[in-house]
């Protein structure tokens, strides 16, 4: 079957929304907005305010109420990136120090430490790639310098992905000392938890980047349940964790060890009240979130 919808105007996507019942007091503000945030894009903030089984809207719905829904996924995954950035700049800190202080700096190139030689191969290949491909001043003057293929970790895991960095992680054997130091860096004495934490911050981190719609997602790649704390954890840990709630509860748990002064709570309350058309409970949050000591 082939695609067959055809393209609308700017004004013919304003009568299509009033048609399915959406309020649009404004249409100079409807055609600004649409002519910078496509109807597509716009689209994943309607849909949860359709009237199902039908296409038309929920009796009163505003085309504020969608732009607002938009406003505050997009305010809200640049938090979200922000905290994201804070705990991949002490991964990378830590996934250079631990190893590097006992096996020198290029402790990633020893296959004895890895327990998937495949995979440990495969991976040195990506770094070198991706170390080629920067342009930083400091990696020209590493290369014209020395022979080496490869830069030390301090200079090499300053520019691969978050993505390879986990992986890299992920193969070090179990009984490799400092990979258990770098899990308790962050307040988890289990690096297999760890490991799974970093898979799903960096497909949120991924999912931030792209300006995708993350604030009612339901998540593909989901962190592992937390069951052995060393410090405050939620009081009541939610029984599903494929919404950003339990994602948000890994963040703030591992953000509180990095940055003790964050003030990521307080800008995510803010952030919930400056838009009350979303309700946290859409993501994932209990309903009396705000009253756990785990957010202060």
């Amino acid at each position: 079957m082939n695609y067959t919808k055809p393209s609308f105007s700017i004004a013919a996507q304003i009568n299509h929304l009033e048609s399915r019942g959406l309020v649009i007091a404004d249409h100079a503000k409807a055609e600004h907005y649409l002519s910078n945030i496509s109807y597509y894009r716009l689209s994943a903030y309607l849909y949860p305010y359709r009237l199902l089984p039908t296409d038309n809207y929920v009796a009163g719905t505003t085309f504020d109420d969608i732009l607002n829904t938009y406003l505050f996924d997009r305010e809200f995954r640049v938090l979200l990136f922000d905290a994201i950035e804070r705990l991949e700049v002490a991964f990378r800190t830590q996934l250079i120090y631990q190893p590097a202080i006992h096996h020198g700096p290029f402790w990633f190139a020893n296959r004895t430490f890895f327990h998937d030689l495949r995979q440990w191969r495969q991976h040195l290949s990506r770094l070198d790639n991706e170390v080629g491909r920067s342009s930083e001043t400091f990696l020209k003057h590493f290369f014209t310098k020395y022979d080496d293929r490869t830069p030390p970790a301090w200079m090499s895991f300053e520019v691969v992905s978050l993505g390879l960095l986990s992986k890299i992680y992920e193969n070090l054997k179990p009984s490799f000392a400092p990979k258990k130091e770098i899990s308790k860096h962050f307040g988890i004495t289990q690096p297999v938890v760890f490991e799974s934490w970093l898979r799903s911050i960096t497909y949120v981190r991924n999912t931030c980047a792209h300006h995708s719609r993350l604030w009612n997602r339901t998540l593909t790649v989901t962190p592992a349940q937390f069951h052995s704390p060393t410090h405050t954890w939620v009081s009541i840990p939610p029984a599903n964790n494929d919404k950003i709630y339990y994602l948000l509860c890994c963040v703030w748990y591992m953000l509180r060890e990095v940055n003790p002064g964050s003030s990521f709570v307080v800008k995510l309350k803010e952030l919930f009240a400056k838009y009350p058309v979303v309700a946290p409970t859409s993501m994932g949050f209990p309903a009396t979130w705000e009253n756990d000591p785990f957010w202060p």
